[in-house]
């Protein structure tokens, strides 16, 4: 059993350790990246403005710390930032833009790497894959890049708005992700084949509900996190069935995300 808590932003950045979060302002359709890194001791955030910051999450300050910083030499794009990943290791950090650039930092230097075009439309989602030489993006289509080369590896295409959030399973053989369109798609890794495509349920048929949330249970891991803008939170299980995780009382609430615990025991959410 799982139990659903509201907690603050910061606990819930605590359950995305090393993933991502994206906020967008639903009035101005702006975006706001945040990552937290794996040892808890740098939140990193990515303005409309461009610009890539390093703060304290316990003090809730700017790390002058960091030489680059306190100089404000700061990581910047030219373009909205939309959303950020953290490799394993704690060094590396990639930076997605509204235009569609992947850039490729040392955050604890501000050193920019290398810069990539990777595609035409804003990004929403970029992760690091087990093997630190490859980095996935998401906009309308997925695509995975080799960061030597700079070289796009492999592309799945099969959704028809963007993908909001992603994740490979554990073994690498597969990749789920969820889109505008309303479905999840499964992924052979492999073959970029997709296996399956899903349609949740939908409460409110005349709407088309953007899937905000796809997490696997970090325990378990045969559940799976669903979330809309809606009031209620869905589970979804490894024969592809769907149940309600939790409704809110309050039916003008609207989930715009929902993470698992590290441990799978609790869900943490965001609404408006």
């Amino acid at each position: 059993f799982f139990f659903f808590k509201q907690k603050t932003a910061y606990e819930m950045l605590r359950s995305l350790v090393g993933s991502e979060m994206c906020i967008r302002d639903s009035i101005n359709a702006e975006y706001m990246g945040i990552v937290l890194s794996r040892n808890g001791e740098y939140l990193i955030t990515g303005a409309i403005d461009g610009i890539i910051e390093v703060h304290d999450p316990i003090r809730q300050s700017l790390r002058t710390d960091l030489k680059f910083q306190e100089e404000e030499a700061f990581m910047l794009h030219e373009s909205p930032v939309t959303s950020l990943a953290i490799d394993n290791e704690d060094e590396l950090l990639a930076s997605g833009t509204k235009d569609g650039e992947i850039k490729l930092w040392k955050f604890k230097t501000g050193d920019c790497l290398k810069t990539l075009k990777a595609h035409l439309l804003p990004i929403q989602k970029i992760l690091f894959l087990q093997e630190i030489s490859h980095l996935m993006s998401a906009s309308q289509e997925i695509k995975i890049h080799g960061l030597k080369s700079g070289k796009v590896m492999k592309e799945f295409r099969g959704h028809s708005s963007y993908v909001n959030d992603l994740f490979v399973t554990q073994d690498s053989s597969l990749l789920f992700s969820s889109g505008s369109d309303g479905y999840i798609k499964i992924w052979n890794m492999k073959s970029t084949e997709c296996l399956h495509s899903i349609k949740p349920p939908n409460e409110k048929p005349a709407m088309d509900l953007d899937i905000y949330a796809l997490q696997q249970n970090p325990s378990t891991q045969n559940e799976f996190l669903v979330c809309f803008r809606y009031f209620s939170v869905y589970l979804m299980n490894n024969n592809l069935q769907f149940g309600t995780a939790y409704k809110a009382e309050d039916k003008k609430v609207d989930f715009i995300k929902a993470a698992w615990s590290a441990k799978g025991k609790y869900i943490y959410t965001i609404g408006t």
